[in-house]
């Protein structure tokens, strides 16, 4: 059998991918390495409600937070943050994959993709995947590379291999002091979180804590100083720690792949750098990628040549500007002091929460930029960032 697209990656970008393709009564596969939807992505899913409910996600599988914290080492700007949630990382997996199985999709765990072929006198690829110890090749029109930072068709097809990464350690606990369930908790701090940063997200009577460090530029035991961050004062209010899970993960902390499309291919989420860089948020922008390839696939498939292009220029269009800035803005923020957080986190203390929204949003319109330059960022060594985002 050839089927009409083959999609790595069961993750957020696959399943929507996979949805989209079903619906419109095209045959898809999904290869997902992992033997369940339960733990695919192990991401603190830090995100914003309204976009998710109009993308489908039920209202159970988020935690609407009504209060934000960005704190340093002497300040804290405190918000009403509305829109914000926190995922339940474990709900959305089960449910974009039960989506995409109602939807027609076939999903195979435990099967790890080993190999592409480009096209053969059938004109079909061919992906060769393990599963049960065991080699197997299945074909298809299109390929969609939905495989997170691992970048399975980045590294087969274009030999790219992430260098500059976010490395995270989080734990998901039950508090004794359990009466925070609506406010996060941002740290900048080099004292607490040498070379990145830490946070607190509540969902569902639980709250994740955890700590990212951007390698290769600072070299850090991401557990040591999680361990360490846990033991400080500012952890003494939540009382006993029960902790339920502890898990790790990668994000890539570089710009998009120069090129998100072949002949009979289309990468998204984390496979091509599809994530903002601001804070790290991947689940959103992973699920708006994949949908948009499982649209732009229809197209392929229906005798559009031109649609895998068109892709990568809607993409572009929409979202290259604004990841391009948050990039710059997290490089710069990487390199400041205690002193210069510090006066970070007062200027953002200053800034409107309709401004500051679209700014942790990765949506670096003009008025947002005048803004910041307005507040002084200049003054603690962003200005180029903002500057160079508006030429």
């Amino acid at each position: 059998m050839i089927y009409d697209a083959i999609i790595i990656g069961c993750g957020p970008a696959g399943a929507m991918a996979a949805r989209v393709l079903a619906l419109a009564g095209k045959s898809a596969i999904v290869l997902e390495q992992m033997p369940s939807a339960h733990g695919i992505v192990r991401s603190t899913g830090g995100s914003w409600a309204d976009e998710l409910i109009e993308m489908g996600i039920p209202e159970t599988a988020i935690h609407r937070i009504k209060n934000g914290k960005i704190v340093s080492t002497k300040y804290e700007a405190c918000k009403k943050t509305e829109g914000v949630c926190n995922i339940d990382m474990r709900e959305l997996q089960e449910h974009l994959a039960g989506q995409a199985r109602k939807s027609g999709a076939e999903i195979l765990f435990n099967a790890t993709a080993t190999e592409y072929a480009k096209k053969g006198d059938d004109g079909a690829n061919k992906i060769t995947y393990l599963k049960d110890g065991r080699k197997h090749e299945i074909k298809a029109r299109l390929v969609i590379d939905a495989s997170g930072p691992s970048g399975f068709l980045a590294r087969k097809h274009f030999g790219k291999i992430w260098k500059r990464v976010a490395t995270g350690i989080e734990i998901e606990t039950i508090p004794e002091k359990n009466n925070h369930q609506d406010e996060f908790i941002f740290i900048l701090s080099r004292k607490l979180a040498p070379g990145g940063y830490c946070w607190v997200m509540p969902c569902k009577g639980r709250m994740k804590i955890g700590y990212t460090s951007i390698r290769p530029d600072f070299s850090v035991n991401v557990n040591e100083t999680l361990e360490a961050l846990l033991q400080t004062e500012f952890f003494k209010k939540y009382g006993k720690l029960k902790i339920i899970e502890k898990h790790g993960g990668i994000f890539p902390a570089e710009k998009p792949l120069e090129k998100l499309h072949g002949n009979d291919f289309l990468i998204c989420g984390d496979a091509g750098s599809l994530g903002s860089q601001m804070v790290g948020e991947g689940v959103r922008f992973a699920m708006i990628s994949g949908k948009m390839a499982g649209e732009y696939g229809i197209e392929f498939l229906d005798g559009k040549k031109d649609a895998l292009k068109r892709y990568e220029n809607e993409w572009r269009k929409k979202y290259a500007h604004d990841f391009s800035m948050g990039l710059l803005f997290q490089k710069a923020v990487c390199k400041m002091n205690d002193s210069e957080l510090d006066s970070l986190v007062q200027m953002l203390d200053s800034i409107d929460y309709k401004i500051l929204r679209r700014m942790f949003r990765t949506e670096f319109d003009l008025e947002v930029k005048k803004e910041l330059i307005k507040k002084g960022i200049g003054r603690i060594g962003l200005v180029w960032a903002v500057i160079r985002g508006i030429t």
